[in-house]
């Protein structure tokens, strides 16, 4: 079973990862604070405030084209709290508005070690958007786009 979840947790950690450091491109305040609030959920395994900033409709592409609805990237995110170590960093190469949905690009490059020491690495570039929906921001996807370039 674990070794079917590594594709799913490696989209997931996409998501952790483009929550965390300082970014590269002019984002507003409001964005970087969801940001901020958004690791801080994954970071202190707080799986209720995270639910909260998903849109029921939420969905997760990898690089190789495998979905996953929201109850499957909230199962991958609870498995996601048992790692041991999460190394790596973002870049947000991208911003952009267009009235209720945001659209946020960031390079992603991380290692993550699992209870058991297998680990995980990943290097890709990662879609994210979000939805105003009855009056609240909500992450609705992240794609995996594209491999890093090095």
């Amino acid at each position: 079973m674990w070794v079917a979840m590594k594709t799913k947790i490696s989209l997931a950690l996409v998501l952790l990862l483009a929550t965390s450091n300082a970014m590269a491109v002019s984002v507003p305040k409001e964005w970087k604070d969801r940001y901020v609030s958004l690791s801080k959920a994954f970071t202190t395994k707080d799986i209720k405030k995270l639910k909260s900033m998903f849109d029921k409709s939420f969905f997760m592409v990898s690089l190789d084209g495998k979905k996953s609805n929201y109850i499957e990237s909230v199962a991958v995110f609870t498995e996601l709290f048992k790692a041991k170590s999460i190394e790596g960093g973002e870049k947000i190469i991208g911003y952009s508005r267009k009235g209720d949905t945001v659209t946020i690009t960031a390079e992603v490059n991380f290692k993550v070690t699992m209870p058991d020491d297998s680990w995980i690495k990943m290097d890709e570039v990662s879609v994210d958007t979000w939805k105003k929906i009855n009056g609240k921001w909500l992450f609705v996807s992240a794609k995996s786009v594209a491999p890093t370039k090095k």
